[in-house]
């Protein structure tokens, strides 16, 4: 027999015209959802209970909800398919399946989105992408007729940093007017707080994570002549020492210091890592282990100036200051236009009673700070 059974249908429009929805009823013979991949079933279910899962997994009713945009903005018809949806959903004791976003939401999580933000119509997917590599990505940009974005291959332990980035990409174009297009492409370049330049590539889409509007994956802007990669471990490692230099700034060292030991779990080796553990150490009185950091990085990343630059620091913690500037002059002579180093060599010529090199140094730094 028929596998499902049209009920009735309805059309509505708003009081001034604004949008336009069609609701079509119909009965199924078996569950609505029979016949979805577990694991898909199991990324829709995964922000509601367990009874509101078992309706979504038994129920055989379904309501298919079209909303059409008239006259009006994107969002202010959001909320008013939110209000629609929450009414009904409540009425018929139902859960509301957001194909767009790829999630489940009671009717009280509907109901919240009609005072919002826009970035509330959108969800955050986290999904394995390797050996303790995630994938991060967006569903719902869509909504806003705006691509969806990702991240790949973000390091388990820095997943919530990755996640980070993605809301404040997506943010700017969830809020975005609906007459300035699409506004983000591939090729072009996204700032980005804490992770720094972002390049857009296009990215694969799949039966499981349709995007209309295309999907564009965010990676590190490459320096010129290199080719970009693919995978987003350093945007994550970008924003997650960005956060442990803000609570270094705002004297919180337990959670600069945990945020740090984090990213080196995930990448043992990272120089800018192990250059903020270091400073971490000289703020806490320990030179000797900051000294044994430098000493590594100097070693191990030869054309870095952070190594000798870190050197330099704790040796002038330790009094040896010939030898601090020494390794001041090497941090210099790896990158001429790194300020850094001439701030501390200028600290340096302060406390040797050289205060001509001392002002040329600071002179120096504040140019290249621009």
């Amino acid at each position: 027999g028929r596998q499902r059974v049209a009920v009735g249908r309805i059309a509505l429009r708003e009081t001034l015209g604004r949008v336009e929805a069609t609701f079509t009823v119909e009965r199924h013979a078996h569950p609505v959802t029979q016949g979805l991949a577990p694991e898909a079933l199991d990324r829709l279910l995964g922000g509601i209970a367990g009874a509101e899962q078992a309706i979504v997994r038994a129920g055989t009713l379904a309501i298919d909800a079209h909303f059409t945009l008239v006259d009006a903005d994107v969002p202010w018809c959001l909320r008013w398919a939110a209000t629609c949806l929450a009414e009904l959903a409540s009425t018929c004791d139902g859960i509301v399946v957001d194909l767009a976003a790829q999630r489940c939401q009671t009717p009280t999580m509907v109901a919240r989105l009609r005072d919002a933000a826009p970035l509330a119509q959108i969800a955050l997917h986290n999904e394995p992408w390797g050996p303790e590599l995630r994938w991060l990505h967006t569903h719902g940009l869509q909504k806003f007729g705006q691509p969806e974005l990702e991240l790949v291959g973000i390091p388990q332990m820095l997943e919530s940093y990755g996640a980070a980035v993605l809301r404040s990409v997506a943010e700017p174009l969830a809020a975005a007017p609906a007459d300035a297009g699409v506004a983000l492409r591939a090729g072009m370049a996204v700032e980005c707080d804490g992770a720094g330049t972002l390049l857009a590539r296009n990215a694969p889409v799949d039966a499981d994570h349709q995007a209309p509007y295309g999907r564009l994956r965010l990676v590190t802007q490459p320096v010129p002549g290199q080719e970009p990669g693919s995978d987003a471990a350093e945007v994550a490692v970008s924003a997650a020492l960005a956060a442990a230099s803000d609570a270094m700034a705002a004297r919180n060292a337990p959670h600069a210091s945990e945020i740090t030991d984090r990213v080196l779990v995930a990448l043992p080796n990272h120089p800018a890592a192990l250059a903020l553990k270091a400073r971490l150490l000289l703020a806490q009185a320990q030179p000797g282990a900051a000294l044994e950091i430098g000493t590594f990085l100097a070693t191990h990343a030869p054309r870095d100036p952070r190594g000798p630059l870190v050197m330099g620091m704790a040796l002038l913690a330790l009094g040896r200051q010939m030898e601090a500037l020494g390794a001041f002059n090497r941090a210099i002579t790896r990158d001429p236009e790194d300020p850094a180093p001439y701030e501390a060599r200028a600290h340096l010529y302060d406390r040797l009673g050289q205060g001509y090199e001392a002002t040329a140094d600071r002179a120096r730094a504040k140019m290249l700070r621009g």
